[in-house]
């Protein structure tokens, strides 16, 4: 009984003393998963239009390195990795679809802190990264669509 508490307490003493802004069950790439950045990306991209990316980053500002935002379309090889700057309380990165080719759009963003730290999101449950993808859709094939779908409004 004694050796099963002490355990037990040994395990609680691990985890407590865990950080909590880096820990995840599974985590074998070189990223880091944290709640302590958030994106909400668009549910939908027109083509010609420019979007607001933004990255809200709930770091302290002195331990942040570098805010980098990695994008790719359908007809580029690698990702681009664009750094961002603060704009108020958040990182932006204005993406206009006419400096693109492409009728597909992937990214995701990493933050590096000055402790050699990369954070990145969005991520899986595992811990790999998991870029958001979009497709840019005509605007007037999707109102059209829309129209036929639910009617006038």
């Amino acid at each position: 009984m004694c050796r099963v508490l002490t355990l037990f307490l040994l395990g609680c003493a691990l985890v407590t003393g865990q950080d909590e802004d880096s820990w995840s069950p599974v985590n074998p790439g070189p990223f880091l998963k944290t709640i302590k950045m958030i994106h909400h990306a668009p549910d939908i991209m027109f083509q010609g239009r420019p979007y607001d990316l933004e990255l809200f980053v709930d770091f302290p500002e002195d331990s942040i390195e570098s805010v980098l935002i990695h994008i790719k379309t359908d007809s580029m090889y690698t990702y681009l990795e664009i750094p961002l700057k603060k704009n108020r309380d958040h990182y932006l990165y204005r993406f206009n679809p006419r400096w693109f080719k492409g009728q597909h759009i992937q990214y995701f963003f990493t933050v590096q802190l000055s402790n050699f730290k990369i954070f990145a999101t969005p991520m899986d449950e595992v811990g790999n990264i998991k870029p958001i993808r979009r497709t840019l859709i005509d605007p007037v094939q999707y109102w059209e669509w829309r129209k036929r779908q639910y009617g006038r409004s």
